[in-house]
């Protein structure tokens, strides 16, 4: 409830400033750009890493690619993200401002396999009966606040964290063991990045 109470806080503030900005200008031209995270959702799935492709034109961002599975080892679902940078357009372009904080809207889609164990009952015996793997999946949308700190010129450190909320095949009995809200096949949950990228 605390942790919820501050991201609550964050989040209001950052809003606050966002709509209290005013940009330098339309003219501005995209940047494109490739970025490697560490993520993790409280959807049941377990940590992964993203490698995406990105363009940035004034304060926005749009960012999309593909997220591997640590635990299965291998290409598990799809990571979108769209992000306004919380700052003047023209401190952003100027290439001195290290720290570039936003709000960012994080679509995350995952696929799985399950092990869902079943328990028979035989006369007065209860046996516990290995079934076959089943697949989970899951579609999550996340609100974040992050901060994009500049390491060199192009190469920027990224990390967010994120409240949101998840629908799919999981259900409360075979739920994810998580921080959130878990009801039949969907919840209220967190995300969590880390990671880099590099502006061209």
């Amino acid at each position: 409830m605390k942790a919820l109470l501050i991201s609550t806080i964050i989040l209001s503030i950052s809003v606050t400033s966002l709509f209290a900005i005013d940009d330098a200008g339309d003219e501005v031209k995209a940047r494109y750009g490739l970025a490697a995270s560490y993520i993790y959702t409280g959807t049941g799935h377990g940590a992964g890493y993203t490698v995406n492709a990105n363009v940035t034109k004034g304060r926005k961002l749009l960012e999309a690619g593909i997220i591997y599975s640590e635990r299965e080892s291998k290409i598990s679902g799809a990571d979108i993200k769209y992000r306004i940078y919380l700052g003047a357009l023209d401190r952003l372009n100027s290439g001195n401002k290290i720290f570039n904080a936003y709000l960012q809207y994080n679509l995350v889609y995952q696929k799985g396999t399950s092990y869902s164990p079943e328990l028979v009952t035989l006369g007065d015996q209860t046996y516990l009966v290995n079934t076959d793997p089943g697949t989970i999946a899951t579609m999550g949308h996340f609100i974040a606040y992050g901060n994009q700190v500049s390491v060199m010129k192009n190469l920027y450190f990224d990390t967010s964290l994120g409240l949101g909320y998840y629908i799919g095949s999981l259900d409360k009995v075979d739920g994810p063991g998580t921080w959130g809200i878990h009801n039949e096949n969907s919840g209220f949950t967190y995300s969590f990045k880390i990671g880099f990228g590099y502006m061209f």
